[in-house]
């Protein structure tokens, strides 16, 4: 009898059951918390920002960090430098991507371009 329910639990049925209430849950949880609605209604350039300021720009930190490391573990120096150079970079215009625009504005008409 365990067995059975056991092979009943794990079936793919199931199991997609369980990620699909998972992301519905997980949604409505996003949309109920989002500040994005809260001043001055809804918007598509504040809830944009949101998602890329709070949420893929951390995610992306996270990855580069593991990336990082795993690197140094491996002892590829040279790759860990360039990847958090280049993850700095990135990490930076996801966070706020008119400010880096207007940097990269500044240092054209800097040296002359």
């Amino acid at each position: 009898m365990k067995k059975r329910m056991k092979h009943l639990l794990n079936s793919p049925l199931i199991v997609r059951s369980k990620v699909l209430w998972t992301a519905v849950i997980s949604s409505l949880s996003l949309i109920i918390s989002m500040p994005a609605f809260a001043d001055g209604g809804p918007s598509a350039k504040s809830f944009s920002s949101y998602i890329l300021s709070d949420w893929v720009s951390p995610l992306f930190a996270i990855a580069c960090v593991v990336g990082i490391i795993r690197f140094f573990m491996n002892q590829d120096i040279a790759k860990a430098v360039i990847l958090f150079v280049a993850g700095g970079i990135i990490y930076f215009f996801i966070k706020d991507p008119s400010a880096f625009l207007d940097k990269l504005g500044f240092f054209a008409t800097k040296f002359g371009f």
